[in-house]
């Protein structure tokens, strides 16, 4: 899911053509929704990872590198 927040909803638009992004997106273009301030970002992108129940599992990732180490399989301890 991504959460846009710019004013310009054709921009969006536009950028979502040019990016081809999957998944669901959404804009609030008045910032109503208050998602900056729910889920305490002070900075974009961020990126999170939801489960398949929608629950936040990781949040603040920095980059697409730090995903791919938060899906990489992790070796058991024993």
């Amino acid at each position: 899911v991504t959460a846009c927040v710019l004013p310009d909803e054709d921009e969006w638009k536009e950028k979502l053509k040019q990016f081809k992004l999957p998944g669901t997106h959404v804009i609030d273009t008045d910032r109503k929704a208050n998602y900056m301030e729910t889920y305490s970002i002070t900075g974009t992108p961020q990126i999170f990872v939801m489960n398949k129940d929608k629950t936040i599992i990781a949040k603040y990732i920095a980059d697409i590198q730090d995903l791919d180490e938060f899906f990489k399989p992790k070796k058991k301890t024993k």
